[in-house]
């Protein structure tokens, strides 16, 4: 059992202990996500959930994550990466092998068939959405520099968020 103020991951085979608290812009990004979210009418995303890669026997723990509601009435927070819909990484270290790491996540998210991952690096000032997991990979990705809109797909609808203020 780790103490609340951490968390771990399951990265291609290597565990990784996180502190649990974001710094403060990692935090204003996630926030801005949640709200575009919102702004769309779609209020199921949640922080501090673990996302579970079964064939490669890896956990993930987004910054965020939709999730169906069902699944949240549980004891549990680890839920199969198949059910969630959409999942968000902030890059918010600049250390070269923590900043490798959360590039390194967007492969096993694929595999376990998460249909959207955004990663979102304020050192490069760059976003990158991934749709259409197959074979391990995404196979549609796009890249949007800082102050751009980007389209998020998020099922009937699509979410618009504007990265000017990220």
């Amino acid at each position: 059992m780790l103490p609340d103020d951490v968390h771990a991951e399951v990265i291609e085979g290597e565990v990784i202990v996180n502190a649990a608290t974001p710094a403060g812009r990692h935090a204003k990004i996630v926030l801005a996500v949640r709200r575009a979210f919102a702004r769309h009418g779609i209020d199921n995303l949640f922080e501090n959930t673990t996302l579970l890669v079964e064939q490669d026997e890896a956990e993930y723990v987004p910054d965020l994550a939709r999730w169906p509601e069902h699944l949240i009435d549980g004891e549990t927070w680890e839920f199969p990466a198949a059910e969630c819909a959409f999942a968000l990484e902030v890059v918010s270290d600049d250390r070269p092998g923590r900043r490798q790491r959360d590039y390194q996540k967007a492969p096993g998210y694929a595999r376990g068939g998460v249909p959207v991952f955004l990663l979102i690096d304020p050192l490069e000032r760059t976003c990158t959405l991934s749709t259409e997991p197959k074979a391990g990979d995404y196979s549609v990705r796009q890249i949007v520099k800082f102050g751009e809109s980007l389209l998020i797909p998020a099922g009937d609808s699509t979410v618009e968020l504007s990265t000017g203020d990220l």
